[in-house]
């Protein structure tokens, strides 16, 4: 994400709000002391859906169509 951020591709905030995703997800995995409330949930879920739009839209960009999009998840 640091060069997709650094070549201007993608904003800033959103290497932050990955890493901070990833630690989330590291403390759910190994910290057995670690809890998460329901609206911490709901907000990681949001911040990764609003990352898989602005993915979505830099490969618009990059030329693939809405049909292709749609066959990668498939």
């Amino acid at each position: 994400m640091k060069q997709a951020v650094k070549a201007g591709e993608f904003e800033p905030e959103w290497s932050a709000s990955l890493a901070e995703g990833f630690e989330n997800r590291l403390a759910a995995d190994y910290d057995g002391e670690r809890q998460f409330t329901g609206r911490e949930a709901r907000d990681e879920s949001r911040r990764a859906a609003a990352f898989l739009k602005r993915v979505r839209r830099f490969l618009r960009s990059q030329g693939l169509t809405p049909a292709e999009l749609n066959e990668q998840t498939r």
